[in-house]
């Protein structure tokens, strides 16, 4: 997980492999997570999303994603 301090807010990036990933999908975070999750790239490391940290529900779903 790497953090960059934004204006106003942070942006946090995530990673997941394969198991991980289907951690993601089989729980209960925001939709938009899991759709960004599936329409990202996968590399040797895995998918990489990136997510803003604007309110405490975004905060609430970087807690349950570092979590998995």
């Amino acid at each position: 997980m790497f953090v960059v301090p934004c204006d106003k807010y942070f942006r946090a990036a995530f990673t997941f492999g394969d198991k991980a990933s289907d951690l993601v999908y089989n729980s209960e975070l925001a939709e938009d997570i899991k759709q960004k999750l599936s329409e990202a790239k996968k590399y040797a490391e895995g998918k990489t999303i990136q997510i803003d940290l604007k309110n405490e529900m975004d905060c609430e779903n970087i807690l349950n994603l570092i979590e998995i």
